[in-house]
């Protein structure tokens, strides 16, 4: 083999030792940048979990909400049809 070959080869292989390394830290980053990512999306799934928990009681308020809103509706139903009928009794006793 000749110099110039061996300058060739010399050359590659610093070429992928240097490629090596860059790949090495890369991979350090992109692990450490993993480990973040997964501590926020187990934050977030804590989150999650507390606003599911919020929205069903919510829910559930709203739904006696809407039980407390008919029963509401009925008694001012039946307030007017009792008034009516005052009235009716005050048209009879001329009052």
């Amino acid at each position: 083999m000749d110099t110039e070959t061996f300058n060739q080869l010399e050359a590659r292989i610093g070429q992928a030792v240097t490629r090596i390394r860059t790949l090495s830290e890369e991979r350090t980053r992109l692990a450490a940048r993993e480990e973040e990512l997964e501590a926020q999306l187990a934050d977030l799934s804590g989150r999650n979990r507390n606003l599911e928990g919020e929205l069903g009681e919510l829910r559930e308020v709203n739904g006696d909400r809407a039980e407390f809103e008919s029963t509401r509706q009925e008694i001012e139903r039946r307030v007017a049809g009792l008034l009516e009928r005052f009235a009716e009794l005050d048209e009879i006793t001329g009052e």
